[in-house]
């Protein structure tokens, strides 16, 4: 979306991250891309939260929330 073609035809309003609560801990320990995917985005959707208990993922949001306040 930086590309000056690109950036002539579409606007660049927000980026989202979609969250595995799943997995995402492994993700992040497998490649930088994943935090630094949530570290630049607007919004992030916590997905996948009834596959993990309600106490991990008050850890994940405290997690997610380190990385994008």
């Amino acid at each position: 979306f930086k590309r000056p073609d690109i950036a002539q035809v579409f606007e660049l309003k927000k980026i989202i991250c979609v969250v595995d609560a799943d997995n995402i801990e492994e993700r992040l320990a497998e490649t930088i891309e994943t935090g630094r995917q949530i570290i630049a985005a607007d919004l992030i959707i916590l997905n996948k939260t009834k596959l993990v208990s309600s106490t991990y993922v008050g850890q994940l949001r405290q997690l997610l929330h380190r990385l994008n306040p």
